[in-house]
C-alpha cells in the first residue's frame, strides 16, 4: 500500500481510506462465512490442542 501511495503521491492514510471505500462498494463479492473453502480449498480449520 505504501508503494501505491508513493506512486499516486498520496498520503498513506488517504490511500488506505480510498482502498477501503472501493472495497466497501464490493461487499457482495466477499466470500461468505458459511463457505470457508471459497478462499482456499486446501486450508481447513484444525482442532486446538494443549501445548506440552
Amino acid at each position: 500500500m505504501r508503494d501505491i501511495a508513493a506512486d499516486l503521491d498520496w498520503s498513506y492514510s488517504d490511500t488506505a481510506a480510498a482502498l477501503i471505500a472501493v472495497g466497501l462498494r464490493h461487499l457482495d463479492e466477499l466470500p461468505t462465512k458459511s463457505s470457508p473453502t471459497s478462499s482456499n480449498p486446501a486450508q481447513q480449520e484444525l482442532p486446538l490442542t494443549r501445548a506440552s
